[in-house]
């Protein structure tokens, strides 16, 4: 009996054991995973120099932004705001005032309030305005600023209005609201401050520049199973087709979302065993027309210009999972177009199709690629582009671009906002701002969807084709990134 149960013993010692080596060799196995470094490809031609979380003119900006720095809350891949650098929050509804504690977080209360103070200071984010979140009616920037600070190590935020009060959350949230620590700047002086050092971030990766190669690297962080290291590979749409149509297999591990897809790369990367991640086709791609070429056409004209650009340009350019649209805002939010409206918007265009009297020059890269168009075409003209111009630019801008832009699902103020300061909705900041004092959601929606109509009469903007935003791994990658934005965030991927 003795001897049985010894026995036994020895061999529960020997099972438990073994299963400690095993789980020490998965571990290992994963630690030796996350050790590697990944190759992603990214298009840097649209990367607008400096770095800075506060201005993201591209997609391309807005990945290195989402990459290296973090906010007071996030969204989810659900498209639910939680917490990320701040701990926990709370509004003081009675004091107009909401509270940010920062326990145990990579940044401090100071570093969040020089980053917000800053932002409003300098007044370089293209979308909310914050200060017209929080502010006053005509309170200057400087006296704004003051209702930031620090107070019994918790950050704090004065705001004036309840109704604007809604949307600091969300705008917190955004791209463009991201907290960058003191350290990283030349000066501690937010008003002039400009960062210097990209070693030091408040995201999960830090970035290096060698050789004229960038480099995200990880973080000390809290976070398990993050890859060490990315290299950035410069790709864009032609690149990455040209590669595939010579049936060569990518120096890349990952192709961001910053890349457009079109039908046949992604026909080409399944076959090569590809996994593909598509969003909601939430990215509109659009013609729009500058201020000089508003003033030297009509509605009419603009419909024809446009209508036969478009034409084209689908010919050309086969997006993977696009689909045709005549509206900026989908029937998956509010402030899209009722079924009489978008009859009357479809008749506009079908009846507008005949040449104008009067010459535009449209912005495009490849102009060779459009010769027969514009031969058929004279009074279109070929305006050569290195890049999408943008509001924020000094860029010489043609009287008429493609452009790409994200919708949401609700009626956030960062959208709208954004949208008015560069042209796709006609509105003016005193309707935007009318805009954030509703309080009413059917009021908002029907707000919006007045100034959407206008626009797309006016013909201000010509949506042509709503598509996704992808991200393709070669291999098999675990990942938790959005449908609802696009945002390829690299620490999401396993």
């Amino acid at each position: 009996m003795a001897s049985s149960n010894k026995k036994n013993l020895l061999l529960i010692l020997f099972v438990v054991v073994n299963l400690i080596i095993f789980w020490r060799l998965v571990v290992n196995s994963n630690t030796d995973k996350y050790e590697q470094a990944l190759k992603v490809a990214v298009n840097l031609d649209e990367l607008f120099l400096p770095i800075d979380p506060s201005n993201n003119p591209t997609l391309t900006n807005a990945f290195f932004s989402n990459n290296l720095y973090s906010n007071l809350i996030e969204v989810d891949e659900n498209n639910n705001y939680k917490l990320d650098l701040a701990s926990r929050y709370w509004f003081d509804t009675a004091n107009k005032k909401v509270f940010f504690e920062l326990q145990n977080s990579r940044v401090s209360s100071a570093d969040a309030a020089f980053s917000l103070k800053r932002i409003i200071i300098q007044n370089s984010v293209l979308h909310s305005d914050f200060w017209n979140i929080i502010c006053a009616e005509n309170e200057s920037s400087e006296k704004c600023s003051e209702r930031i600070y620090v107070e019994n190590d918790l950050l704090v935020l004065k705001y004036e209005s309840e109704p604007k009060s809604k949307y600091i959350i969300p705008t917190l949230a955004s791209v463009d609201y991201k907290i960058v620590p003191i350290a990283a700047f030349d000066v501690s002086d937010f008003r002039s401050a400009k960062i210097v050092d990209y070693k030091v971030t408040s995201g999960h990766y830090h970035m290096l520049k060698k050789a004229d190669k960038y480099f995200f690297v990880r973080n000390k962080t809290n976070l398990k199973n993050i890859y060490s290291e990315y290299e950035l590979v410069n790709m864009n749409t032609q690149k990455i087709d040209e590669v595939l149509r010579q049936n060569k297999q990518p120096e890349f591990d990952i192709i961001s979302s910053t890349i457009k897809l079109l039908n046949t790369n992604y026909i080409q990367l399944k076959k090569s065993n590809w996994e593909i991640f598509s969003t909601h086709n939430i990215n509109i791609t659009m013609l729009v027309f500058s201020k000089n070429g508003i003033e030297k056409t009509t509605p009419s004209e603009r419909f024809s210009i446009a209508g036969r650009v478009a034409v084209q340009a689908k010919k050309l350019i086969n997006i993977y999972g696009a689909k045709d649209t005549i509206e900026f805002f989908q029937d998956f939010g509010q402030g899209y177009l009722s079924p009489a409206q978008s009859e009357l918007i479809a008749a506009e265009r079908q009846k507008n199709k005949d040449f104008t009297n009067v010459n535009v020059n449209i912005g495009l890269r490849n102009v060779e690629k459009w010769k027969s168009f514009f031969e058929s075409n004279l009074d279109i003209e070929a305006f050569k582009i290195s890049r999408i111009p943008m509001v924020n630019t000094k860029d010489v801008k043609p009287d008429l671009y493609p452009f790409g832009n994200d919708v949401s699902f609700d009626l956030n103020l960062s959208l709208i906002s954004y949208a008015a300061n560069i042209g796709l909705l006609d509105m003016s900041k005193a309707e935007v701002q009318e805009f954030a004092n509703l309080t009413v959601d059917t009021d908002r929606n029907s707000f919006i969807n007045l100034v959407h109509y206008n626009t797309l009469k006016k013909c201000l903007i010509y949506p042509m084709w709503a598509s996704p935003y992808t991200t393709a791994f070669y291999g098999k990658y675990e990942h938790s990134l959005s449908k609802f934005n696009s945002r390829t965030l690299l620490w999401k991927i396993h």
